[in-house]
């Protein structure tokens, strides 16, 4: 009987260290693993906080499962890792929670304030989760060449007062028109600034911002791919030294402001040929304007203060009004 139970409990012993074996055997190797995964993930250029984004968000690990699983479906695993397959599903499905958190922020951001471009997303836009936007809606929003707040307000109490960085980050951006044709009738528009995030636009080329309450213009939208800025309309008083930096500003338009200085730095801009500064009755023009050369279109009170000769001169020599004895086919931009 003895031989009996101590045989039996030999047998548990060899079983609870066999079983411990196994189990450490399987962290260990899951440890492993996923130290492998995050290695590979980070070589994908994405870093800790990128990688438990995804790793701790339900709804993202269950797309990564759901790609892993048609790829093995597909028979495309055969000859690669799986941990290599995993951090490549772990990366993509980072990419589209990147993509649709910044399409998610400006389909609301456009459906809030009436943009008649973000009126077929109503009915379909589900709010409290980016990662239900579908691929073909991230793809029409992140694929936006121009965004246009012009018209679509009629009626309503509660106007622009930002633009959200994340449509700086829209990386097709070449046009973003705030009162595009200079009716302010049409749009209600009251910014308080223009975010920093502009300069990671990198092929925003036309900002028009007419009609929009500005009272200052930052320096940091000044940026080198910039070709036309409009600001009609505004309560601006200072067009500022950062100018110099819009080494592409073909056009500038800054009709009916405030305006009392614009920056001597404007004589550097060589690419600048169309100017409008009309209605601005206390601008004391810059001494460098004279250095901008022949004007293809031009608008510029010549009853300015403080105008010198070379100025008058010049201002004669490239203004673009109609004149009695010139016929009517011109039309201020």
């Amino acid at each position: 009987m003895e031989i009996i139970i101590g045989a039996v409990v030999i047998f548990f012993i060899v079983r609870f260290f066999y079983v411990m074996g196994r189990a450490k055997s399987t962290s260990e190797k899951s440890s492993s693993d996923g130290r492998e995964i995050y290695s590979l993930c980070k070589a994908k250029g994405m870093d800790v906080s990128d990688i438990h984004s995804i790793e701790y968000d339900p709804r993202a690990m269950a797309l990564v499962k759901e790609r892993l699983s048609k790829i093995t479906a597909a028979g495309r695993s055969s000859d690669r890792a799986r941990n290599e397959i995993i951090a490549d599903c772990m990366h993509a499905i980072w990419q589209r929670k990147e993509k649709s958190l910044v399409a998610y922020v400006v389909i609301n951001w456009g459906i809030d304030h009436g943009l008649p471009q973000f009126e077929h997303f109503t009915n379909r836009f589900t709010k409290g989760d980016p990662l239900s936007i579908s691929e073909d809606d991230i793809g029409e929003v992140y694929g936006l060449k121009t965004l246009s707040a012009e018209v679509g307000f009629f009626g309503r109490k509660d106007p622009i007062t930002y633009i959200p960085d994340e449509v700086f980050m829209l990386p097709n951006l070449e046009c973003l028109y705030f009162g595009r044709g200079g009716y302010p009738e049409n749009f209600s528009v009251e910014l308080k600034g223009i975010p920093e995030s502009i300069q990671e636009a990198k092929k925003l080329k036309s900002l028009h911002l007419q009609y929009c309450g500005l009272t200052e213009l930052p320096r940091h939208i000044f940026t080198p791919w910039l070709e036309e800025l409009k600001i009609g309309g505004n309560n601006i008083k200072i067009i500022p030294d950062g100018i110099e930096n819009a080494t592409s500003l073909r056009m500038l338009t800054a009709w009916m402001n405030d305006l009392e200085y614009v920056s001597e730095k404007i004589g550097t801009l060589k690419s600048l040929t169309r100017i409008d500064l009309m209605a601005n009755p206390n601008l004391r023009l810059p001494k460098s304007i004279v250095n901008l050369g022949e004007m293809e279109e031009m608008y510029i009170d010549e009853d300015l203060p403080d105008l010198t000769p070379e100025q008058l001169a010049w201002l004669k020599k490239n203004n673009s009004f109609i004149r009695d004895d010139e016929p009517d086919n011109e039309i201020p931009f």
